[in-house]
């Protein structure tokens, strides 16, 4: 799990949740160089990517880890700053950064704002983690993600989402969603994360 300037903001109870379900929690930092450890999964959490976008573009052992982690099957979920990592580029101010590739997709800066607001959606029916499950949460942002293709795991009822009142952008076994979904008000979250993962 990435903790450092760019990815900071994650639910206390999201962690102690996973830990409850037996995951062995790693912390690492991407924006000081440090690579992806290990894992079997990963929780990219929100914060302010676009600030250290640079850092994060040239973290090339960061980037392919996340994303060869994906592609071998690895669960990759991602919350608003971490759903922008999963993106193909983030553009900003007229410059374009390559991110994973994860998701066939582009993030932009828009300046337009967001939120802050109360999200409530439920997994849709391909929603490998949730499917047909209420969740609850919240969404802040000042960017857009513009995907080319890719199914989706929310229905928002309350909320923006990433395109149409849909969220969770999916491929193989990693999503990624503008929604900080609290652990608190979806008590299978944590233990269908660290499922999915083979924990």
């Amino acid at each position: 799990m990435p903790c450092d300037r760019a990815f900071c903001f994650y639910y206390p109870e999201n962690i102690e949740a996973l830990k409850a379900a037996g995951a062995e929690v790693v912390h690492f930092r991407p924006t000081e160089g440090e690579g992806l450890p290990d894992c079997d999964g990963i929780y990219l959490g929100g914060g302010y990517p676009e600030l250290y976008a640079s850092e994060i573009a040239d973290n090339r052992d960061f980037l392919e880890g996340v994303r060869t982690l994906s592609e071998d099957g690895g669960v990759v979920y991602g919350e608003c700053g971490g759903l922008l990592a999963m993106c193909s580029s983030l553009r900003m101010n007229g410059e374009e950064h390559r991110m994973s590739g994860i998701l066939p997709s582009t993030a932009v800066f828009t300046g337009e704002r967001h939120g802050p607001s109360y999200v409530r959606a439920t997994g849709t029916e391909d929603n490998f983690l949730l499917p047909n499950t209420a969740v609850r949460g919240h969404e802040f942002h000042y960017s857009e993600v513009r995907p080319t293709s890719g199914s989706y795991g929310f229905r928002v009822e309350r909320g923006v989402g990433i395109v149409a009142s849909m969220d969770g952008l999916m491929l193989r076994r990693s999503m990624g969603t503008y929604m900080h979904l609290h652990a608190l008000s979806c008590k299978r979250w944590a233990s269908a994360l660290v499922a999915a993962a083979g924990v």
